[in-house]
């Protein structure tokens, strides 16, 4: 179940920064212009430990709401840049996956659980500017780790759903 998290931490480990897309996924242009090229996405992508897309695909929706906060994130197409912060959070999804006891919960559903889930064992709203563990994986942190321990930075975008548009 965690051969997932294992080949990423074997990549991260290696200093490699890792794009994952699931086999589902169309791209309708090359994910280097977004990632790795000199764009906006590409200073995001820089800036965060873990970049997860969703499932909200309507900007001018989550535009309304700050956001999509009610929506799970979706690992089919995550960047990861090989920092002590995403590392550690990788090593706890494998953790996690291996640790499951849910017949049908699979990668995904750990992944939005360890998020919305704090140190403590308390649960998280997921909104940004509340310091929570996950605050940052919303765009409400600067990148580089800086949340609360075990916490991920990094961002999520407008309409970045599986469509890779």
């Amino acid at each position: 179940r965690p051969l997932k998290t294992q080949f990423l931490l074997t990549l991260l480990k290696r200093g490699l920064r890792v794009l994952v897309s699931d086999v589902d996924v169309v791209w309708l242009r090359d994910p280097a212009e977004s990632y790795f090229d000199a764009t906006d996405g590409a200073a995001t992508a820089a800036a965060a430990d873990i970049a997860v897309s969703t499932d909200c695909l309507s900007a001018i929706d989550e535009a309304k709401t700050r956001g999509c906060w009610h929506m799970q994130f979706n690992t089919g197409i995550m960047y990861v840049n090989p920092t002590e912060t995403a590392m550690a959070f990788v090593t706890a999804w494998g953790e996690a996956l291996r640790a499951t006891t849910h017949a049908f919960e699979h990668d995904q559903d750990v992944f939005n659980r360890l998020l919305r889930t704090e140190a403590d064992g308390s649960t998280t709203t997921l909104r940004p500017g509340t310091g929570r563990r996950a605050d940052a994986a919303l765009g409400g942190g600067s990148g580089g780790g800086n949340t609360r321990e075990g916490g991920v930075t990094g961002g999520v975008g407008a309409g970045a759903g599986n469509d890779a548009a």
